[in-house]
């Protein structure tokens, strides 16, 4: 009886745990663009510009677009909307994945002018925090998926000193903007964006912790 009362607990413990892990996996924000821009901008020296949205061609389904020519320069950011702002504290530890494509433009050619900027950017105040990707995209869809926890190499922009815990949990627990690098090359270039996923840190641990629980509450007895 006693064995079966624990495996009773366990079983409970375990279905409680699954319970916390299933609703912690669920996203903090995503905008897959199937039907619209969800809010979307692009960024450029301090002007917001409209992204074209596609019905197909995405990864997959729709996407947005923003052409270098029609910006009026390089280096520009695609900011993301309210959804993906405010009091973000849950996604310390997670992720934010999206997929990024470059086509070749008309005019000018491409060349590897901006490969070494900053591909994204978190601000809260004054703070702003960097992260720089070593994969750029290219003709075909390209999937990122940036760990947000100080230690995945995120640098703090005004110290140019890598990001503490603290800059993390103080961003993310009131961001005000987010930036992905819309931009990659010199030249001209068509680059789109598709499917931003914000994730909070998944709760891996806590079938453990439960466990460890039910063990010493054994050990007790």
């Amino acid at each position: 009886m006693k064995n079966r009362g624990l495996a009773c607990a366990l079983g409970c413990a375990l279905a409680a745990g699954t319970t916390a892990v299933d609703a912690q996996a669920d996203v903090i924000a995503t905008s897959t663009f199937d039907e619209t821009d969800e809010g979307w901008r692009i960024f450029f020296r301090g002007d917001l510009f409209v992204p074209q949205h596609l019905n197909t061609g995405g990864n997959p389904g729709g996407y947005i677009s923003g052409v270098d020519q029609r910006i009026g320069g390089q280096r520009w950011f695609w900011t993301a909307p309210d959804a993906f702002l405010g009091d973000v504290s849950a996604a310390y530890g997670g992720s934010l994945s999206f997929d990024l494509i470059s086509l070749p433009g008309e005019g000018m050619p491409v060349n590897d002018m901006y490969l070494t900027q900053q591909d994204v950017l978190l601000t809260r105040g004054a703070l702003t925090l960097s992260f720089d990707d070593p994969k750029t995209p290219n003709e075909s869809w390209t999937s990122y998926e940036v760990i947000l926890r100080e230690t995945a190499g995120w640098k703090n922009e005004q110290t140019g000193l890598p990001a503490t815990e603290a800059d993390m949990r103080f961003v993310l627990g009131g961001l005000e903007e987010l930036m992905l690098r819309g931009d990659y090359r010199g030249g001209n270039q068509v680059n789109g964006l598709d499917t931003v996923v914000l994730t909070p840190e998944p709760a891996t641990l806590t079938l453990l912790v439960l466990a460890a629980a039910l063990l010493r509450r054994t050990h007790t007895k």
